[in-house]
């Protein structure tokens, strides 16, 4: 009896000290969870309308959350660190959990997921306590003003906007709309002027309080470029066609559409990836251009994307 006394005793006292190293590594576990420290954040339009986010970051050792200023494709986002070192990171959401084994700097790229809707290209951006830079390539057309903006600048070619407030980017590339960027918008002339284009993102002459004749020319070159534009498309199209959006198919195009026809007219992405032999980049961006023009439809299936033929070039010629 007392042998057996001594055996319960001595696993009650085997699982206190399990239970109390459990603890103990939770507790280390949570004191290792720790957000970064967001160096600065950028989004670029290029002039075919994909939007690339670029983050910069330290953080570590343990398990470091970034939160992303917009929503990510996720098989495309890259973490690297500042010797070159690639990490696979865990995505919840918005969130990126990384593994560091020790204090470092990172860097996080990825293409943003947009919304395309007749042609408008969309999607929402959240400051992650540090301003967004957008940077506007040639020949992107806003169709709205972000919130908070502090500054903008033009360099080499492209305009650039600081902004710290969560807002919703909604753009046109000018070469889906069929059409030159527009031209130029003023605020009545004199001292503290200035002209802006979005085409060129050119501006001239803007002296004393620009921080506010910036605001204001810009809210009218988007205005005014944005309303002539959409005015344009949906005149040509009835008011609610995208065909008129975009006005021509190249040769990557029309690979992609024939592709699909003679597949039956559906293909998983993958599939349709190693058909065209593409790079994934590449085929990515052109089905988000043939979707916003009406060609194809992306359908989420699991991990993967089933692609769609709507519509084949060749029958438009025939019409």
């Amino acid at each position: 009896m007392l042998l057996v006394k001594k055996a319960q005793a001595g696993r009650a006292i085997v699982l206190v000290l399990l239970m109390v190293i459990a603890v103990l590594a939770v507790g280390q576990l949570a004191l290792a969870q720790q957000e970064a420290s967001i160096n600065s954040v950028e989004v670029t339009i290029r002039g075919d309308g994909v939007a690339e986010a670029r983050v910069q970051a330290e953080a570590g050792p343990g398990l470091a959350s970034i939160e992303l200023p917009a929503p990510p494709i996720v098989t495309t986002i890259l973490v690297t660190t500042a010797d070159g070192n690639s990490i696979p990171p865990i995505v919840e959401g918005n969130t990126l959990i990384v593994p560091l084994e020790e204090k470092t700097s990172l860097e996080v790229s990825y293409i943003v997921d947009t919304k395309a809707n007749n042609g408008v290209f969309s999607f929402d951006v959240t400051p992650p306590g540090v301003p967004v830079k957008l940077i506007l390539e040639q020949g992107i057309i806003l169709l709205g003003l972000p919130s908070g903006i502090t500054s903008y600048d033009k360099k080499d070619g492209t305009l650039e906007i600081l902004f710290s407030e969560p807002s919703t980017i909604s753009y046109v590339p000018a070469e889906y709309a069929g059409t030159q960027p527009a031209e130029t918008a003023t605020d009545g002339g004199g001292e503290g002027t200035g002209t802006v284009t979005t085409g060129a993102a050119e501006t001239t002459g803007v002296k004393g309080s620009w921080q506010i004749a910036a605001a204001i020319i810009l809210a009218a070159v988007i205005i005014i470029a944005g309303g002539a534009v959409l005015y344009m498309y949906r005149k040509k199209s009835g008011g609610n066609g995208v065909d008129a959006v975009v006005t021509s198919l190249d040769s990557t195009d029309k690979l992609i559409l024939d592709t699909l026809k003679n597949a039956g007219g559906t293909s998983e992405q993958p599939a349709l990836l190693k058909a065209t032999g593409l790079p994934k980049s590449t085929l990515w961006r052109r089905l988000r251009k043939l979707e916003a023009m009406g060609y194809v439809r992306i359908i989420k299936k699991g991990k993967s994307n089933v692609v769609e033929l709507v519509k084949h070039y060749e029958k438009e010629q025939e019409e």
